[in-house]
């Protein structure tokens, strides 16, 4: 699973990427034309094809989320991610859905608060594990796997 690894400048008012620190944009279409503004905390709700890199460097704007870590931003259930500091501004999008909203009403009432990362499991291939934690035990290993 991935987070967003854009990061909030509270000086600069906007997210910047981690790799080349320049400020993030979204592109917005009104009547007809095209214009880019910088990035709000909603357009990293889910990665999508917008918002995956970096039109500056081209660097990747999602990293891998670890389980343990706390971040500036939190996965709520299905819903997405919510950046801490701007939690408030997700609230108007679920109002009718009391558990959603009241996930992000627990981060607008406490931004710094604990906020397990849940459905974020470590995972590395069976292959590795074998190799790591069977190390002169086994001599020969032989898999068949059938799918159906």
């Amino acid at each position: 699973m991935k987070r967003p690894a854009a990061m909030w400048n509270r000086r600069r008012k906007a997210f910047i990427c981690p790799d080349c620190y320049g400020i993030i944009e979204m592109e917005l279409i009104n009547d007809g034309s095209k214009y880019k503004v910088p990035a709000g905390a909603l357009f990293f709700k889910r990665e999508n094809k917008q918002n995956h890199k970096c039109d500056g460097c081209g660097s990747v704007l999602w990293t891998i989320l670890v389980p343990e870590h706390q971040t500036e931003w939190v996965k709520v259930s299905d819903f997405g991610f919510v950046h801490r500091e701007h939690a408030h501004n997700y609230l108007e999008g679920v109002k009718k859905k009391p558990a959603l909203r009241d996930a992000i009403q627990a981060i607008v009432d406490d931004p710094d608060g604990n906020f397990p990362n849940t459905g974020a499991y470590r995972r590395y291939p069976l292959s590795t594990y074998i190799k790591n934690q069977m190390r002169g035990k086994i001599d020969g290993l032989i898999i068949e796997s059938t799918y159906h």
